[in-house]
Parts: structure tokens; C-alpha cells; sequence
């Protein structure tokens, strides 16, 4: 029996035209089928919010883990989407065709799809550290917590038996995480903060005490499955990876257009419609679909306090509109970040990243080499990034990060043992006044011990 054909994932930041690469390599490639990686595509009817292509803009390819759930099913989360994820990988092998995977950010689904041969599944991304695999969460991560360095270093073992002590590396009372089955969202950050630090300090040292959401969600998934710490994995299924990418005007640009479309398309009243669905259960707004981008940014408008007032009613929707821009802008920023550290963290990978800015020279500069990267690729040809270089030469540089610190706690024993959250907290507590006056106390103090004659 012949191997499938390696994935082709289509990576990059939201507004650089992600889907409509997919689907016209997909109708000149043939036998192509493409998944979505996008937690929030998941959800029926959250349709204009989640920017879904239409059925007319599929064009008959089709198109996978899509509207599969209710936006009122709280049980769907990242391990059953990577199990969907990984059957539909295998059901379209079965049927002889290819695999094109539409990602916004790019480690989560290539690190837990293609790490099916191993069942491991990267935590880092179930917490949301690349913003938008978190299904149960918010999938709308902050720029700074993408910066976290989380990536391949904690996972989850998906199908590992949770009884099983001998295979987990962590805490041996990892069946006692959620005790009494209380509600993880009831609970305040530092006593979930405490009970994480006692089953998984690993990974408590890694994540900030008032990240409620992620040190929640980390226990969650504690709960399921065995926590433990791999080294660096890199890709363990054959992936051609393309980045698409734009220069940073030209995504805002596209984002305020795209935003102008939603209210067009009716996103007031499909919003609307999600909101009364869960408004009798409020537990309902903690997580989901009433976490994402282009629903939470709407909610004060659906309050029956605001409903009949037409003037506060306009100033919450223009309100609504500015929040939503400057979101999905920060979280487009984000995405781009994530996938430049990632791959500055595998430099063996080949780096294919194209410029998409220039609308008007779509097929030249964008699909024809994405066809020719793909096609000779899948031919068994070893393509040369540097071939294809001169697409990305308008776009900024990349860093490399090899060298970035990586993300922990700090303890200052200067100041009392205060605990710093990250590198950055970091200098900046060491630049800081009030540690410059610490510092001169202990030195004084220091002196007197040494000089003072004894009593």
C-alpha cells in the first residue's frame, strides 16, 4: 500500500486569504479535500462571525470539521476535535485524496493532527498559547500570551488510560484535580492557581496566576489525560507548508472592510439569535462560542436594559464595531507572531512564505507558486525555499528567537521573595526603584554586619 501524500497546510494571520488559496489549489491540484482548523468554525449558525466560506465560495470541494456541533454544546473541546481532526485525515486518505488544511496559526493543528502517529497532543495550543485552536475557551488570546514559550514542550497524551499511574510524569494525585466536581469557572485564580501548582507544577510555573482562563482550562485537560513533558517534536507527519502573509496596513485594511461585511451579511441578528440560545444557562458565556471574536465584542447590545434606548443602542453598536476591529486586528498581529516563532524554532523546516498584499497580482504572485511549490513537492522533488524567497522580500524580516529567554517565574529573594511573572516583568523589576532601594538596604545592612565593631 503507497504512503498518502503529505498535508499541505495553508498557514497565516487572519485577512490574507487563507480560504481562497485553499480552495483554488485544491480545484487545480484535484482529488483535494480541506479541513478547517478554525475553533470557531465548529459552531453552527456562528456563521458571519467566524468568517465560514459559503457553500458557493466551496465551489464542491469539500470542506471538513465545519458547523459539527450546537453553539449551546458546552462538551466539545480540543481533544474530541483533534480525534475529528485526525478521522477525517484518514477517512480522506481512505478515499485516495489529498489533505489542504486551512489554519490561522499553525503549531496547534500541525502538532496535534499530524502527531497522530504518536496520539500526543500539544498542550500548549489546548490552553490557546497560538490563539485559535482553544474550543472550550476564549479564542481570542492576547498578543502577549502568544509570546509565552509554551510551544512543544507539555503535552497531553490523548490516549492514554487516566487510571494508569505509571505512565504520568506529574503529581500522583492526578485523579483528584477536580474533587468533588465542582465547578472549575465558581472557583477564584489563586485556588485554581495552587491546585494546578500541586498537580502539574511544570506547568503551573509556565502560566501566569490570574490566567484564569488557561490555568482552568489546564486542569481541565489535567483531568482527562496524563501531562507530561516531551522534548521538542517538531512535525511527525510528512506537511508542505505554505505562509501566507501580508504587510501589516494591508491586514487592517482588509480587517475594517471584512468587519463592514458582517453587519451587511446580518451578524446583529445571528448573534442575537446565539445570545438567546444561551441566556438561560450564564455558565454558557464562559466558554465557546461566547469567548470568540465577533460575538463577546456584542453582547451589552442584547441586554433587555439596552434594547428599547435607540441612542444607546447605536453608541453599543459602534462600540461593538470599534472592539471588534482593534480585536481581530491584535489577534492578526498575533498569529503572525506565533508562526514566525515557530518556525524560528524548527529551522529545518523549509520556509515558503508569500506575500499576499497585492490583490491584483493574485494569480502570479500567489497561486502559481503555491501550485508549483505543491505539485513538485508532491512529485517527490526536494524544493528549495530559497527558489521562492524573492515572494516575502517586501514583507518584514524574521527573527529568530533561538536565543529569546524563555517564559518562567522569577523569585526576587531581594525583595522578600517576590514573584516575578516572565522575562520582560522581569528586567523591568530589576530596573525598578523599588529593587534599586531593596538592593540598598541589603548592602547597607550587609556593611554594617562587616564593619560595625561587636558589642
Amino acid at each position: 500500500m503507497t504512503s498518502p501524500d503529505p498535508l499541505i497546510v495553508i498557514v497565516g494571520p487572519t485577512g490574507v486569504g487563507k480560504s481562497r488559496a485553499s480552495i483554488s489549489l485544491a480545484k487545480r491540484l484535484g482529488r483535494c479535500e480541506i479541513i478547517s482548523a478554525d475553533s470557531m468554525q465548529v459552531y453552527r449558525d456562528f456563521d458571519i462571525g467566524s468568517a465560514k466560506v459559503t457553500i458557493s465560495e466551496m465551489d464542491s470541494i469539500p470542506h471538513h470539521l465545519i458547523s459539527i456541533v450546537d453553539v449551546d454544546y458546552s462538551e466539545f473541546d480540543v481533544v474530541e476535535f483533534v480525534k475529528r481532526a485526525q478521522q477525517a485525515i484518514r477517512d480522506i486518505h481512505a478515499r485516495g485524496n489529498r489533505v489542504i488544511v486551512d489554519r490561522g496559526g499553525l503549531s496547534s493543528f500541525v502538532e496535534s493532527s499530524d502527531e497522530s502517529l504518536s496520539g500526543r497532543v500539544s498542550i500548549h495550543n489546548q490552553l490557546g498559547f497560538d490563539g485559535s485552536l482553544e474550543l472550550s475557551s476564549s479564542a481570542n488570546s492576547t498578543a502577549d500570551n502568544m509570546e509565552h514559550d509554551i510551544s512543544n514542550n507539555i503535552a497531553l497524551d490523548v490516549n492514554a488510560d487516566s487510571n494508569d499511574a505509571s505512565n504520568c510524569n506529574c503529581h500522583a494525585d492526578h485523579v483528584a484535580v477536580n474533587a468533588g466536581n465542582k465547578p472549575l469557572v465558581d472557583e477564584n485564580p489563586e485556588s485554581l492557581y495552587a491546585r494546578l501548582s500541586i498537580v502539574a507544577p511544570e506547568l503551573a510555573e509556565r502560566l501566569h496566576v490570574h490566567d484564569h482562563r488557561r490555568v482552568r482550562r489546564a486542569l481541565q485537560l489535567f483531568d482527562r489525560g496524563h501531562v507530561s513533558v516531551p522534548g521538542n517534536a517538531g512535525l511527525q507527519y510528512p506537511a508542505i507548508l505554505i505562509w501566507l502573509d501580508a504587510q501589516r496596513d494591508v491586514i487592517d485594511t482588509r480587517i475594517d472592510i471584512r468587519v463592514k461585511e458582517m453587519v451587511s451579511q446580518g451578524i446583529l441578528a445571528q448573534n442575537r439569535a446565539i445570545f438567546r440560545r444561551l441566556k438561560p444557562s450564564p455558565r454558557q458565556f464562559e466558554i465557546g462560542v461566547a469567548q470568540a471574536i465577533g460575538f463577546k465584542e456584542f453582547r451589552r447590545l442584547y441586554h433587555d436594559d439596552n434594547s428599547s434606548d435607540e441612542d444607546a443602542c447605536a453608541k453599543l453598536l459602534d462600540e461593538a464595531l470599534s472592539c471588534l476591529r482593534a480585536a481581530t486586528c491584535r489577534y492578526a498581529h498575533g498569529q503572525s507572531r506565533a508562526i514566525a516563532k515557530w518556525f524560528t524554532s524548527i529551522p529545518e523546516l523549509p520556509l515558503f512564505r508569500i506575500d499576499t498584499s497585492d490583490s491584483a497580482s493574485w494569480e502570479s504572485r500567489v497561486m502559481e507558486p503555491i501550485i508549483a511549490i505543491c505539485a513538485r513537492s508532491l512529485d517527490g522533488e526536494k524544493v528549495e525555499s530559497e527558489e521562492f524567497s524573492s515572494l516575502s522580500s517586501n514583507l518584514p524580516p524574521i527573527c529568530s528567537n533561538r536565543h529569546q529567554k524563555p517564559w518562567r517565574k522569577f523569585t526576587c529573594t531581594i525583595c522578600a521573595d517576590r514573584v516575578v511573572n516572565g522575562p520582560n516583568e522581569w528586567d523591568a523589576h530589576l530596573a525598578s526603584r523599588s529593587h534599586r532601594r531593596c538592593m540598598a538596604k541589603v548592602k547597607k545592612a550587609k556593611y554594617r554586619r562587616e564593619n560595625d565593631p561587636p558589642e
